[in-house]
């Protein structure tokens, strides 16, 4: 292949139709889909094939070929798979050789009969820096196997890890890991780990998870993640929540009043919490009271709150919170718009983005309407912003020429990269 086609857009075009059924067809031959043998002659006209975005079908290919002397791409480095089929995850082991440093396996169904396949994954991927497997819940036999293969002689090298729920042994394993840095895991709700069993930190012995510096945490209720935060006290710089269920004032509060130590208020830089279904009934709105544990974190650069909760914050409410993270880059507050609208104002987004000259992104619902106190843009009110993405989810806006040039005025220094969205 010419080095003027070994792109990476080419390449996935390529594997776009691995599972793009041929023209021919015979009953109890080759069903359509693309072999092995022939994609695996595709991919070494590539002398260093970098990646491999994998979605096709590869039914039963293996199967159907003879053992070959050598993996069909020994010069592997990142292979990213999902699929609906069970039946082809266990052919995936063709493409484990020690040039690979990044694998994402997403489990779409459970029904996989045999999971073993992944079982020597630390013996043959001896590069391997990241690793994801997820999509598997709380299944039993996968997570045995998960946590065998994470408490194999792992790479030295390894950086990444994402699994779902693990057993006790690999979870006390991986909170000394020697060289993991970000981990995201699930916590079972009802049945929490029992850190009972975790050695207690000497001296010479770094407390659990104290070298991941960006954590993510799921489980199904907000306060079984609050739980295992107040019992491992992380000090991550990055931390991901996600919820399934929507989560009481009284739990978010907990929540931000657990995170707040001193410890980690000088560390945390990133914050996401995040819920996927949405509440039974229409939650309480977020008030300044549920976040002002989060004011202390005088360093944090991003910070999502993506609840069902609407946001009650005066504009002096938003110029406290700007004044506490002078660092802050990116702001979103329910961004997407599935709560209800908020009563933050144009006049408050102008205070917040002035206490915080870095704040380049910013997605909140808020009401554009209500323009009192905005009249003639004060000269205190314009100076030099970074702002350039603002997106206000589902806003009506009663008077646009109004609107843009306040917006015109406010960020006079960005209004060239200025983007302005309201889904309507």
């Amino acid at each position: 292949m010419h080095p003027a086609l070994q792109l990476n857009d080419i390449i996935y075009v390529i594997f776009r139709h691995v599972h793009v059924p041929s023209l021919s067809y015979e009953s109890g031959g080759n069903i359509g889909q693309m072999t092995l043998a022939a994609l695996a002659g595709t991919c070494r006209i590539s002398m260093n094939p970098p990646w491999m975005y994998c979605t096709g079908h590869i039914h039963h290919m293996a199967l159907r070929q003879p053992p070959v002397a050598q993996p069909p791409l020994p010069n592997l480095q990142h292979l990213h798979y999902s699929h609906w089929a069970a039946e082809d995850y266990p052919l995936l082991d063709v493409f484990f050789v020690p040039s690979l440093v990044d694998l994402v396996i997403e489990i779409s169904s459970v029904g996989i009969a045999n999971f073993s396949f992944i079982s020597p994954l630390a013996t043959l991927c001896t590069n391997l820096t990241s690793f994801r497997l997820s999509g598997y819940g709380p299944h039993e036999s996968i997570k045995t196997i998960a946590s065998n293969v994470v408490m194999s002689p792992p790479p030295p090298q390894l950086q990444t890890l994402h699994c779902d729920q693990l057993s006790q042994a690999a979870i006390t394993f991986v909170a000394w890991h020697p060289s993991l840095t970000k981990l995201d895991i699930s916590v079972p709700n009802g049945h929490p780990y029992d850190f009972s069993e975790f050695p207690h930190p000497t001296p010479h012995q770094m407390p659990p998870f104290s070298r991941i510096k960006s954590f993510g945490v799921d489980s199904l209720r907000l306060n079984s993640i609050t739980a295992f935060i107040q019992v491992i006290q992380p000090s991550p710089s990055h931390l991901r929540i996600r919820m399934s269920q929507g989560s009481s004032l009284e739990g978010l509060l907990e929540f931000f009043g657990a995170l707040s130590n001193q410890q980690r208020q000088e560390s945390m830089q990133s914050l996401r919490v995040q819920s996927y279904l949405s509440h039974p009934a229409r939650p309480a709105s977020i008030k300044i009271d549920t976040i002002k544990p989060l004011l202390h974190f005088s360093k944090l650069r991003e910070l999502h709150l993506l609840t069902d909760n609407s946001f009650h914050l005066s504009d002096e409410e938003l110029t406290v919170m700007g004044a506490s993270w002078p660092c802050l880059e990116v702001i979103d507050l329910n961004g997407d718009g599935r709560a209800a609208p908020s009563n933050i104002t144009l006049r408050g987004l102008i205070l917040l983005v002035n206490k915080c000259p870095l704040l380049r992104s910013a997605h909140l619902a808020i009401n554009v309407n209500v323009l009192e106190g905005i009249e003639g843009c004060p000269a205190f009110m314009i100076g030099a912003n970074e702002l350039h993405d603002l997106v206000l989810a589902y806003t009506a806006v009663e008077n646009p020429r109004a609107f843009a040039l306040i917006v015109s005025l406010a960020f006079v220094t960005s209004v060239k990269a200025f983007e302005w969205r309201a889904l309507i």
